[in-house]
């Protein structure tokens, strides 16, 4: 008889490994099918970096990880757009009822946004009730989102939430422990305009990576890096440049144009609380404050509707106000105790501003949001700003603008986004601004298709 082959040999060796297989497949399966079923764990975001690692990245570019409720095989935008659409098809204020898509409320909780109390704070009850349904379905850690009159910034529209809770007060509205990122690169570029310094055109350069901020990038040998205009630097929100801006502004005429701009200034009854703009005369200290590269420069989110609304009319500094909000919350009343910028500063802001919104860090986030019937209506201009606070702890993200209908600039908004994230993200403020327009443009701007005639024109 003729011995076997090796062929066969080496089947007959690898039939034992693919039963052992078999058996453990089998085993794991009936294991998994006997033992309870566990909640999927929530997908956690990337480690959030330190101001010390050298890495600021604003809210438009940088990726958001997925809501924990974002549905299988759809990214986190989509989610936010679906709802957005979804509400969009709620009725107006005029009407009674909730408005499709409500989150439903907890056993024997009521729900707070169609609460006539909590309607009752709201100048416009529609957008005060999209605003809630819109915090309550994506639940950040903590965020206060304020839409204001674009002529007179008072306030039309508020939301806060943290604590896993809907707030009934915006007690975030004036607390000024809020870290400013870089909102704080507005004073650096009015500053420079102001006092006629430089140009949105005038060249910085940028030596290494732009969202870092070291020693050797601020000492720059003549003809050495990429040159970068003001607006550029501004726009993508670019450290070194505006570090480098500053520190040619020198921190005496930072100061005065930062208190231009609300910091610093003790308002009446702290509302809103005092913010912290202390740039030293030289060194890293002053490039840190001119970039917004640290976490001693705050804010408040009515002090920065305060920026936008400077920025929007060409008026004085005057913080969000509401005679309707809950007490202890804004100023009842217009108040501006310092003098305005400049015109030309006040329209070379409004062009960074602009520059931000279409080539800058919010320009993916706006265009993924703002409805194609509105984005060629209205203008959107803003600034965005990223960083790691403690008071409370967590990443911040802002977005700090406005918006205005181009056919008739008279119609405009105030929009400030301040959200801040722990282990999970949820959307970016940029993004969140996107939908808050949207519902702003339906309830008032016309109705009718935008006309082509006014895409050209911007606001002087």
């Amino acid at each position: 008889m003729s011995a076997p082959s090796d062929r066969f040999d080496v089947r007959e060796r690898k039939l034992p490994l693919g039963r052992l297989l078999l058996l453990i497949t089998a085993g794991l399966l009936v294991w998994k099918c006997n033992s309870p079923a566990e909640p999927p764990e929530e997908e956690s975001d990337e480690p959030v970096a330190s101001e010390a690692q050298g890495a600021e990245a604003d809210s438009g570019e940088s990726g958001a990880a997925g809501d924990a409720d974002t549905a299988l095989g759809q990214s986190p935008e989509e989610s936010f757009a679906d709802s957005a659409s979804t509400l969009t098809s709620a009725d107006s204020a005029a009407d009674a009822g909730f408005a499709p898509g409500a989150p439903p409320s907890e056993p024997g909780e009521p729900d707070l946004w169609a609460d006539p109390e909590y309607l009752a704070h709201q100048k416009d009850t529609a957008l005060g009730r999209v605003i809630a349904q819109l915090l309550l379905r994506h639940h950040p850690d903590g965020a206060i989102w304020l839409m204001a009159d674009g002529s007179t910034n008072e306030l039309l529209a508020w939301g806060q939430y943290n604590d896993s809770t809907l707030q009934r007060a915006p007690h975030f509205a004036s607390r000024a422990t809020f870290p400013a990122a870089s909102i704080a690169k507005t004073v650096t570029a009015a500053a420079g305009f102001e006092h006629g310094l430089f140009a949105p055109t005038s060249t910085f350069p940028l030596v290494g990576r732009a969202h870092t901020l070291y020693n050797r990038q601020l000492k720059v040998k003549e003809g050495q890096g990429t040159p970068i205009s003001v607006s550029q630097a501004f726009a993508r929100s670019m450290n070194p440049p505006m570090a480098l801006m500053g520190m040619r502004i020198g921190a005496p005429r930072l100061k005065e144009t930062a208190r231009k701009l609300g910091f610093g200034l003790d308002m009446p009854e702290r509302l809103p609380e005092r913010s912290n703009y202390s740039p030293p005369d030289t060194g890293y200290g002053l490039a840190e404050v001119s970039c917004g590269f640290t976490q001693s420069t705050t804010l408040s989110p009515a002090q920065a509707a305060g920026m936008a609304f400077a920025v929007l009319s060409g008026k004085p500094w005057t913080p969000a106000w509401s005679a309707l909000a809950p007490e202890r919350t804004f100023p009842r009343r217009p108040v501006a105790p310092v003098g305005a910028l400049k015109a030309s500063t006040a329209k070379n802001m409004r062009l960074l501003f602009e520059e931000t919104a279409t080539s800058g860090t919010a320009r993916k986030s706006l265009r993924k949001t703002i409805f194609p019937n509105w984005r060629d209506r209205i203008a959107v201009g803003g600034k965005t700003g990223s960083l790691d606070g403690s008071d409370p702890q967590g990443r911040y993200d802002w977005f700090v603008g406005y918006a205005y209908d181009k056919e008739d600039p008279k119609k405009s908004v105030v929009v400030v986004v301040m959200q801040y994230h722990r282990r999970l993200r949820s959307l970016p403020a940029s993004q969140v601004t996107g939908v808050l327009l949207n519902y702003w443009a339906k309830y008032y701007l016309d109705a009718k298709k935008p006309s082509r005639a006014a895409n050209g024109k911007k606001r002087g």
